[in-house]
This record gives C-alpha cells, structure tokens and sequence, in this order.
C-alpha cells in the first residue's frame, strides 16, 4: 500500500491522535484516505457512464477519480448524496425502460434518459433531475478540465481538448495560465 506525505501528515496532524490514527492507516483497519470511495460500485458504474456521455472519454480521462476525491470532503457531502440518489435513480429508470442498468444500455438510451433529467422531466419526491443533471454537468467539466493533480484530467485530455498546450503546469483557469496560452513562450514550462 502506498501513502502520499500528505496522507500520513494528515493522519498525524488529525485530532492531535497521531499515535491512534496512523497506527490504525498503515496495519489497515482504517481505510487510507486514497482508498475511501463515496460511491458504490453499481453507482460508480452509472455515473462513469453518465460521464462519458456529457463528454465521451471523461471516464478514461479520470473524472470518476476527480470526483471521489472531491465528493469526499465534508463540505460536499449534499452533493455526494445528490450525486448518489442521481446515480441510483439514472439505473432505475435504465431498469424500468430497458431492462438493465444505466451503464448497461446503449448511448442512444442513456441519451435519452439523461435528458430527461436535464429537461426536468425526472422528478422522485425531493429528487430533481435537472439539479442533478447540472451537477453532474459541472463536476464532468471540472474534472475534465482541472489540473490533473486533483484527480482528474488524466494525461491532460481535457486541456489538449480545449487547445492548452502541453507543458502548462498551472491550472487553466489561473491567470498566468492563460497568459501561457496567449503567450506560450512565457508563464509556467515544464
């Protein structure tokens, strides 16, 4: 099992319990922070397919990573039970329409299931489907847009997507990033 710095500094600063949590990381009784996922596997499946429909590749280009890393931060923890409830209801409506899971229909039906959700025709008590579908929409692009050291955007798929050029080592969105872009021989260079 590997463990970044960051981890086991986290894991000794945390509650001042560094000599109970650390312990309890490396021997494997706690999960290490790289191995918590917030999804399960059907709902991981539903949404890497999800995903890779908003913008084919996404999957393969770390968005599912991206966001188990974010969604697993307290302060996210509404989306990741949206996110979650979205997922179970995407394989329900597979389910009912065609017999399978979502990540088991073909593109043409999941298409048309996802929008569904994004028209706001999808609705189960609380459940929304175009709030859902939003939300999915903007972590599909955040993942596959961000700096590849959050998880996502693996091999800078997404950034040679948009044209970025290879070698930016800031995120995108940062201004000196798109000075690089206006001006590659200045700014950030590998």
């Amino acid at each position: 099992m590997q463990y970044t710095r960051r981890a086991i500094l986290v894991a000794l600063a945390g509650l001042g319990g560094s000599s109970l949590v650390l312990p309890r990381i490396l021997s494997g009784e706690l999960p290490a922070p790289a191995e918590e996922r917030p999804f399960g596997p059907k709902q991981r499946e539903a949404l890497s397919a999800a995903v890779d429909r908003l913008i084919p590749g996404a999957a393969a280009a770390g968005v599912p990573e991206y966001m188990d890393r974010w969604l697993m931060e307290r302060s996210f923890r509404l989306v990741r039970n949206y996110c979650s409830h979205g997922a179970r209801h995407l394989d329900e409506a597979a389910g009912k329409r065609h017999g399978t899971s979502f990540g088991g229909c073909t593109g043409e039906q999941q298409d048309a299931i996802l929008r569904e959700f994004a028209a706001g025709d999808f609705k189960a008590g609380r459940f929304d489907g175009k709030v859902f579908f939003r939300q999915l929409m903007e972590l599909t692009l955040e993942g596959y847009l961000s700096d590849p050291k959050y998880g996502g955007n693996r091999d800078r798929a997404g950034w040679r997507w948009i044209g970025i050029p290879d070698g930016l080592r800031s995120c995108w969105w940062n201004p000196h990033g798109v000075e690089m872009v206006l001006s590659p021989d200045e700014g950030f260079q590998d």
